[in-house]
């Protein structure tokens, strides 16, 4: 089985991927990503900063950021998980039996 990577790309899906990186990383679409945020009162991430954080450190570190992230570069940190039962699928799968 050939595992697929960024290497394994052809040059349509390295167009793609470099599109969609634009539109993602778009002044416009981070400013609106930003205020949805802060209109929700998004929840602490992983580091711990708050949205009345965030703008400041963007502001900072906007261009920094930007550019790890279209060379490949930026790495996000890992996460602790912890995996739960699926209760709903328990209940279901017992209730096809019962049928």
């Amino acid at each position: 089985m050939q595992e697929h990577g960024a290497s394994t790309l052809g040059m349509a899906e390295k167009e793609t991927v470099q599109e969609l990186a634009g539109e993602l990383l778009d002044s416009d679409n981070l400013n609106r990503a930003y205020k949805q945020v802060k209109r929700n009162h998004g929840a602490p991430g992983i580091d711990g900063m708050i949205v009345e954080e965030a703008l400041p450190w963007l502001r900072e570190h906007r261009d920094k950021l930007l550019q790890s992230i279209q060379e490949g570069k930026y790495k996000t940190s890992p996460v602790w998980r912890k995996k739960l039962p699926n209760h709903m699928e328990a209940e279901y799968v017992n209730s096809e039996f019962q049928r």
